[in-house]
């Protein structure tokens, strides 16, 4: 027995519900997570801001060889810094492509619906 029209309507509507769902949840996640790193990652720039300018304030008292040792160690936590801005870039990205996700099976829930079932 064939399906009728109105069940295979019945049946993507349903299947587009428990996809907006899931995308709107997982879309809630990401934001999450998103705002925790950015919480992290601000209490790690101002520990980060802090040794920079110890370091500057330090380094003319040092030797030569403690000069280079410690501008090593400041360009290695700068790369951490850039790493870490970079992982809040991506997780933006990550969003704002879920977001979008989440507003197409939207519209698509609301075109079903305008079109009656």
């Amino acid at each position: 027995m064939n399906p009728t029209d109105k069940e295979l309507k019945l049946v993507k509507l349903n299947y587009t519900q428990r996809i907006a769902k899931r995308s709107n949840e997982t879309g809630q996640m990401i934001s999450t997570l998103l705002q925790q790193l950015a919480e992290e990652n601000q209490k790690h720039e101002d520990i980060i801001d802090n040794f920079i300018d110890f370091a500057n304030n330090l380094i003319p008292k040092l030797s030569h060889k403690e000069q280079t040792e410690i501008n090593e160690f400041v360009k290695r936590i700068t790369d951490l810094r850039i790493t870490a801005n970079n992982g809040v870039g991506y997780m933006l990205r990550l969003l704002n492509e879920q977001n979008q996700i989440t507003k197409e099976t939207t519209a698509e829930l609301k075109s079903l619906l305008d079109e009656g079932i």
